[in-house]
């Protein structure tokens, strides 16, 4: 198995892979405290489990609706430019969420915050199937995916720094305050990543519909591509915002255990990406996608139907939290 191939890219697809990469891992990491800290929230009574629901429902309404809109701003503005946006986009709602007193405003950050990260992660993969070459574009691709996973562990490993210097009341909002680092990314992408040429040498149709993606030569493959990119993200998002609270509410895990699912959870969706990049460009990219599908059904089966039993080592104290032994 090699794994050599970063060492052939070139200056620019390097630039173009580590600002793909960061954006995508700083991005991950502001949305995914969202999930983190659900729990928190239901236990101090700020959210309800619908509100929750609703919140992370309008933040995947709002990315879909981002993608849509970064791609088509991506094709007037440029690709680097585009980025630079959504990453200062999501950055600054993260942050603003640190502020809200009730539900509503919570609501519209939410949304606003889904736009950019829809926003980004299309416009990095356009950026990414531009500048990178053929032979390398199914690991170098996919390996950007494993940003979610560093994002994700990144965010875990905050939280439990912030409950240690404040109480949850307070823990939470500053955890959002985080959020805004993100922001620093943009000096990179600024300086260091050009433009990419397929932008720069086009000549713009000021003409095209959106709709031109439904005409006749390109209406299966988009049809076919946006229910599966739909039926995978749509899965993936349930398990990534619900799965800390059904750890910890409904298996009533306690924090550190609670915690050691997600690294494992997280383990996986760090090597996953390289494995189905190599994959990919070796059997082909659908024969890839089929077999990390079923992968995925086993381990949502798992985490339905394999009992954990804790009563040997906790015992319940209320519908939020265990006393270990």
């Amino acid at each position: 198995m090699k794994l050599a191939w970063y060492s052939d890219l070139t200056k620019t697809e390097k630039k173009t892979y580590w600002a793909s990469l960061g954006g995508y891992t700083l991005d991950s990491m502001d949305t995914t405290i969202y999930s983190l800290v659900i729990p928190i929230l239901l236990s101090i009574h700020f959210l309800t489990k619908t509100d929750a629901g609703v919140l992370g429902s309008v933040a995947l309404i709002g990315s879909a609706i981002g993608g849509w809109g970064a791609g088509l701003m991506a094709d007037r503005f440029g690709r680097v430019r585009v980025m630079q946006l959504t990453v200062l986009w999501v950055a600054f709602f993260t942050a603003a969420t640190a502020f809200c007193d009730h539900f509503w405003p919570f609501f519209v950050i939410r949304f606003c915050q889904g736009l950019g990260y829809g926003g980004e992660v299309v416009v990095g993969a356009v950026l990414i199937s531009e500048v990178i070459r053929a032979d390398y574009r199914g690991r170098v691709a996919a390996s950007i995916q494993s940003g979610y996973a560093i994002g994700y562990a990144i965010s875990l490993a905050t939280l439990p720094l912030l409950l240690a210097f404040f109480p949850e009341t307070r823990a939470w909002r500053v955890f959002f305050l985080v959020g805004i680092i993100p922001a620093a990314l943009v000096w990179f992408i600024r300086r260091l990543v050009p433009e990419s040429s397929t932008f720069s040498t086009a000549t713009p149709d000021r003409n095209t519909s959106i709709t031109a993606i439904f005409s006749a030569p390109y209406r299966r493959i988009t049809l076919i591509s946006t229910l599966l990119a739909s039926g995978i993200f749509g899965d993936a998002y349930i398990m990534i915002t619900w799965l800390p609270t059904y750890l910890r509410l409904t298996l009533g895990l306690p924090v550190t255990s609670m915690s050691g699912y997600l690294t494992i959870n997280i383990l996986g969706s760090l090597i996953g990406p390289f494995l189905y990049g190599l994959m990919s460009d070796h059997i082909g990219r659908w024969r890839a996608v089929m077999i990390l599908l079923v992968a995925q059904s086993l381990v949502v089966s798992l985490y339905m139907f394999v009992s954990i039993d804790m009563t040997s080592t906790c015992s319940a104290e209320n519908d939020f939290g265990l006393i270990c032994n």
